[in-house]
């Protein structure tokens, strides 16, 4: 009986103990490699939201400001009604019957009042949705969105770009000048990330070095009206920027 039980084969304690140490590593490995691509994951999800909502919203408002002043019967007075840096009104005669006054024919872009008191294009609460309104009231066409720029290029009696001037908030003299618009528009992931930091600043187009139309002589005086933007910094962001020349304009 005694042969028999010092022959029974089995483990000591230290080789269960080795064991169990390394299954500990393997899944905690396992476990951060999963976590990574999670973060990876949500990281890119974020991105992919914010160009979509950025693209989406830009597209509509570039193909309406395209058809600023279109106006068929040449009649209807359409054009550029309203301009500053957080918002623009444009009207169209789409069918040709004169007027601006139907459907879709008088549109404005921006943040609505409640969002943006100061009219300066950076929502008060940090994030807002961007709206279009055709007379009724805002209609959001992009949320999340934490400022919008209007940088306008105003003709100075020549018809080359590369001699316009650039103002963000031009006088009423002033909207019948505008050859063109730079849109910057900010947006931000909807949930921040704890994992994620990010202290820069954002630059709209009237911050850049050089100017939308190439021209490199002005850039100190539109330079000078730059701003920067700042949001929080554990918020993922992505800033578009579009030149639309309003080709109804000028003709």
């Amino acid at each position: 009986m005694e042969t028999m039980l010092h022959n029974r084969s089995g483990f000591t304690l230290v080789e269960l103990m080795i064991t169990l140490v390394l299954s500990m590593v393997i899944i905690a490995a396992i476990y951060s490699a999963h976590l990574t691509q999670q973060r990876t994951q949500t990281a890119q999800d974020q991105v992919v939201e914010m160009q979509q909502n950025l693209r989406a919203s830009l597209n509509l408002i570039v193909s309406e400001l395209r058809m600023a002043g279109f106006d068929p019967s040449g009649s209807a007075n359409v054009g550029i009604t309203g301009a500053n840096q957080g918002w623009m009104q444009v009207t169209m005669d789409l069918n040709g019957d004169g007027d601006a006054g139907d459907s879709n024919e008088d549109v404005q872009f921006g943040f609505n009042d409640a969002d943006d008191a100061t009219d300066d294009g950076v929502a008060d609460d940090g994030v807002a949705s961007l709206g279009r309104n055709t007379g009724g009231g805002y209609q959001p066409i992009a949320d999340n969105i934490v400022a919008i720029e209007f940088l306008y290029h105003l003709e100075n009696g020549s018809k080359d770009p590369t001699t316009y001037s650039y103002t963000r908030n031009p006088t009423a003299a002033e909207l019948d000048t505008i050859r063109a618009v730079t849109i910057s528009l900010l947006s931000r992931a909807r949930n921040l990330d704890p994992n994620f930091t990010s202290n820069q600043s954002a630059l709209p187009a009237s911050a850049l070095t050089a100017s939308p139309a190439g021209n490199s002589g002005d850039n100190a005086s539109w330079n000078a009206s730059g701003v920067s933007w700042n949001v929080a910094s554990n918020f993922r962001r992505r800033l578009l920027i579009m030149t639309v020349k309003l080709r109804n304009l000028g003709l």
